[in-house]
């Protein structure tokens, strides 16, 4: 038994909260913003990162790069916003390096009809493997969980399962199973308690 504050419960809710405020659309006008900056070192070796992000429409699109000595350097172009028709925060990125090599992502946040939280989101490297995570969380009556599932390239996947939940007598109890590729399990519970 640990001697703590409970704070887990109430910053879950909050997260949950704030993910889904984040999904709100932006109905300014278009708004840039450009931004460029160098830093130079001994021996000449410099680099330099440009940017610029844009907002319309309840679209936040954002173009950077960094270029380095010696040819090196990359770029990176990403978009974000709220989608009506499905109701979620989406976004996308791609980085490209001077070498030609690409890494994209992609994700997503949603609430869904019984009020809990939805994310998902992916990466693609430079030789086309993807690696994905997907997750729920909710808080009802007193108990908020959450589920996780990371899947590798190769279609491996690793879970998370977990609760907290707020007893009658003030303390706090979590239950976290983990579930590795191959079956295995290993699960972690503790009570935390509050002293006056």
């Amino acid at each position: 038994m640990k001697t703590i504050k409970v704070l887990g419960l109430a910053a879950a809710a909050f997260a949950l909260t704030a993910t889904v405020a984040i999904a709100t659309a932006d109905t300014a006008d278009a708004r840039s913003r450009n931004r460029t900056s160098t830093v130079s070192g001994s021996g000449g070796r410099s680099a330099t990162s440009s940017g610029t992000v844009t907002r319309e429409n309840g679209t936040r699109t954002t173009s950077r790069s960094v270029q380095g000595s010696e040819g090196r350097g990359a770029t990176r172009e990403s978009s974000g916003g709220y989608n009506s028709e499905t109701g979620a925060y989406e976004r996308s990125a791609t980085t490209t390096t001077n070498s030609g090599k690409t890494v994209t992502s992609s994700g997503s946040v949603s609430r869904n009809e019984d009020g809990s939280v939805s994310r998902s989101g992916s990466v693609t490297g430079p030789n086309g493997g993807t690696a994905s995570v997907d997750s729920s969380a909710s808080c009802s009556g007193g108990t908020c969980s959450r589920d996780k599932t990371w899947t590798g390239p190769n279609g491996e996947t690793v879970t998370k399962e977990s609760s907290s939940t707020l007893n009658g007598d003030g303390s706090a109890s979590r239950n976290v199973t983990t579930t590795g590729p191959n079956g295995e399990q290993v699960q972690r519970n503790s009570t935390t308690t509050v002293t006056p």
